[in-house]
């Protein structure tokens, strides 16, 4: 009996642990670098300095 609960608390345990790494596999790191204010605050640089780069150019 007590192998007989063994084996199926052990399988609930992969079972679940399966599902857990499945679901954590669907946040690539693009969709957490998308989500994130980082984002922002590169794009914020990259328009900093085209505009900087541009009067540059103006003057």
């Amino acid at each position: 009996m007590k192998k007989l609960v063994a084996c199926v608390l052990h399988l609930l345990l992969f079972l679940f642990a399966s599902i857990a790494k499945v679901k954590a596999a669907d946040n690539s790191a693009v969709d957490q670098f998308l989500g994130s204010p980082l984002l922002i605050l590169a794009a914020i640089l990259v328009i900093d300095a085209v505009a900087f780069l541009y009067h540059k150019i103006r003057k």
